[in-house]
């Protein structure tokens, strides 16, 4: 693994934007239900962007990528990022990309889905699709809980479908979020990410005792985002994260926190 991107990195983002799938804001009192999901079945939007992201924030000339943000979505189904601009201050955190995903539910209190995506395992970010390395199909399930308006829980399994190395995940995330005005939103997360066997032991892979990890808890991540609707249309964020080993995975890759950031400007239209 490159050593501008510690090995940990995957993990923080699977921690810290792991949250970022539950909704806390709660939906207009006046909405019926069914009506309200009979509306997002016929609706079709999009959203497109850009995205600059810095693996290392000690180092933010080194290794930092500006790559397009596109996500499209038809009833339940989306492929890429989140694109409903009239729920977008309401997603606590930055959703990230999860190629192609199904919405199983999405009511007041709970949200749940199924997606698929192409993940890079040497690189760990599944927004490095195209980077050179090794890639696998990665399917997650996952499930988010309003616990009050305020706060949010979340819950997501991950398997490499393809048998890889990527192994099982299992992330458990919380999150707050601070509604500062009606057009912006700052939110604070946490999580823990639990891998098999196979999973800590490629992750870690480049260092020599990585061979003898066995499942267990790894890696614990803590995030800040901030968001700002310009327009209905038009919108920016920000994120900054930080992550460290747990465990058996600290005999291996030590106690030290790496940290990381995103930013980007969003675009979202409808048809």
């Amino acid at each position: 693994m490159p050593p501008c991107l510690p090995p940990l990195l995957p993990h923080a983002l699977a921690c810290a934007l792991l949250v970022s799938a539950s909704v806390w804001a709660q939906e207009p009192a006046d909405v019926p239900p069914a009506a309200d999901t009979d509306a997002k079945l016929q609706l079709s939007t999009y959203v497109l962007g850009v995205r600059w992201s810095v693996p290392d924030l000690t180092k933010p000339t080194e290794a930092n990528k500006l790559r397009p943000t596109l996500g499209f979505r038809y009833g339940r189904w989306r492929i890429g990022s989140s694109s409903d601009a009239d729920r977008w201050l309401a997603l606590s955190g930055s959703r990230r990309d999860s190629g192609l995903a199904y919405e199983l539910t999405d009511s007041e209190r709970i949200s749940t889905s199924l997606s698929l995506r192409v993940h890079n395992i040497t690189v760990g970010e599944s927004t490095a699709t195209l980077d050179k390395g090794r890639h696998t199909l990665r399917g997650r399930a996952q499930l988010g809980y309003q616990i009050t308006p305020h706060w949010s829980a979340a819950l997501e399994l991950t398997h490499d479908l393809l048998d890889r190395g990527d192994g099982i995940t299992l992330g458990v995330g919380l999150s707050r979020g601070f509604a500062l005005d009606e057009r912006s939103l700052l939110t604070l997360s946490s999580g823990l990410t639990w891998g098999s066997a196979t999973h800590w032991r490629t992750a870690n892979a480049d260092q020599a005792s990585g061979s003898s990890l066995s499942s267990g808890w790894g890696s614990v991540g803590l995030g800040a985002g901030y968001r700002y609707a310009i327009t209905p249309a038009w919108a920016w964020y920000a994120n900054v994260g930080s992550a460290r080993a747990v465990g058996q995975v600290v005999e291996v890759r030590g106690s030290g926190w790496t940290s990381f950031g995103q930013a980007g400007l969003l675009y979202f239209g409808k048809f």
